[in-house]
């Protein structure tokens, strides 16, 4: 038992003397270098999200310029099953067409998120604006008798602002952990 605990001892003194405090160049640099990965790292996710939020936002814009201006690919087509149902009513449509600008409208706000970061009052309006689509789609869906798959669409907005909110948070603390770093540098000659 006394042969175990003599030898951690002896393993705890050579690492204790093995390493020792880096001098103030070397953590300069290794903050340097963490700064621009960071940098890195924070224009790419940024990017990333923002494009992927414009994609789908394309994709929204899209399904509204099909709801408007309808040509079918071929007979039983879904798209025009749907156009028919709802261009019995104009002012329904006009609701789905602002259900999807609406939906549109808050991805854009969370590409802006995305780049820029999220101020408070960017923040609030996405959130307030994420809540109208919702009820939008929620009442449109239930109009349409949708089936249960396509009421994903309902929190598509928020989802994606939850996401935009969380890769600015992310990237924000990453930046912070930096900083803090740097004000934990030491000098070497007084340790």
């Amino acid at each position: 038992m006394r042969a175990a605990s003599s030898r951690t001892k002896t393993k705890a003194v050579e690492a204790e003397k093995a390493v020792e405090p880096l001098e103030e160049e070397e953590q300069l640099k290794i903050v340097r270098e963490l700064r621009v990965e960071g940098a890195k790292l924070d224009r790419f996710a940024r990017w990333a999200c923002a494009v992927v939020n414009g994609g789908v936002c394309v994709g929204v814009l899209r399904c509204a310029f099909l709801l408007v201006v309808h040509v079918p690919r071929y007979p039983g087509d879904y798209a025009l099953e749907h156009h028919a149902l709802v261009s019995a009513e104009v002012r329904f449509v006009e609701r789905l067409l602002v259900a999807y600008s609406s939906t549109a409208v808050v991805l854009c706000l969370c590409a802006v998120v995305s780049c820029l970061g999220g101020t408070r009052r960017l923040v609030r309006l996405a959130a307030v604006a994420a809540v109208v689509p919702a009820l939008l789609w929620t009442a449109a869906l239930r109009r349409l008798e949708a089936p249960l798959p396509t009421y994903w669409i309902v929190g598509a907005a928020p989802l994606a602002l939850a996401l935009s909110l969380y890769v600015d948070r992310d990237l924000s603390a990453l930046a912070l952990d930096i900083t803090n770093l740097d004000s934990l540098r030491y000098k070497y000659k007084g340790v």
